[in-house]
């Protein structure tokens, strides 16, 4: 835990460290390291990569969310990066706000596609209160999870490692922090595999079922409790204190002036 970091921050590294494999949290140098890719969802028509040069071609969206599906039209549009991304196959984490609404599923959360290559994916699928979340590769590689579903809105990071995935969970407004191990793997962890586009609510869920992102990032390293922690109350933060988001129809009424 890090020294005068909040109590959820210092349970969710204590969790993590207790785990069956250990995994390293970062220290302070890696901690500052900045994500590959990063997507805060906040222009109604583009979404760029805040990081980088991975822009994202998404469904129309609003209130800066991505909203699965598109309240007004409930199809999907172009959902894709723009280019190819690569991180370390075996060493890498997901993180975002993610809120998930779903009766029946399963959800593709979250998608890369390598063309001629395995494919990396994240898939969730609800059960009487749970959550059945599968990290999976589409070379046959996987790791799945059970999940307490204790509130739709919270701050995750899916975490490749080399020894074992895990899951990181924290809900602000409960102040609840999980760690969270396969209770099923195959015998390799799933990968990344080669550089691929990535895909955000591309898949369009059960009548009923709504999932909602923002700040998804992508990182080239593993996350630790803390870091989630400090992720989750900077988002929060920042929402709070914004001004109220601009809208398709705001955007409509100023290109009609």
């Amino acid at each position: 835990p890090i020294p005068g970091g909040s109590r959820a921050a210092g349970d969710l590294d204590a969790q993590l460290l207790a785990g069956k494999r250990a995994s390293p949290v970062p220290g302070p140098d890696r901690a500052r390291r900045r994500p590959i890719a990063r997507w805060t969802f906040d222009d109604v028509a583009q979404t760029p990569d805040v990081e980088g040069d991975h822009d994202m071609a998404t469904i129309p969206h609003s209130s800066a969310k991505l909203r699965v599906p598109d309240a007004a039209t409930r199809s999907q549009g172009d959902c894709a990066t723009s280019s190819a991304i690569a991180v370390p196959p075996h060493r890498f984490a997901i993180t975002g706000s993610v809120s998930l609404s779903l009766g029946t599923g399963p959800f593709t959360l979250f998608e890369k596609r390598s063309p001629g290559g395995p494919g990396f994916a994240i898939e969730i699928a609800p059960d009487d209160g749970d959550l059945h979340i599968e990290l999976k590769s589409s070379d046959g590689r996987f790791a799945r999870f059970d999940v307490d579903d204790d509130g739709p809105m919270a701050f995750w990071a899916f975490v490749v490692d080399v020894d074992e995935p895990y899951i990181l969970r924290y809900s602000p407004s409960a102040g609840a922090a999980t760690v969270n191990w396969p209770s099923r793997m195959s015998d390799e962890p799933p990968s990344w595999g080669p550089p691929g586009t990535v895909h955000l609510g591309c898949t369009v869920p059960a009548i009923g079922d709504v999932v909602v992102y923002d700040e998804i990032a992508i990182w080239d390293r593993t996350i630790g409790g803390a870091e989630l922690v400090a992720m989750a109350t900077r988002y929060q933060r920042i929402a709070q204190s914004l001004p109220p988001p601009r809208t398709r129809a705001d955007a409509v009424a100023e290109l009609g002036r």
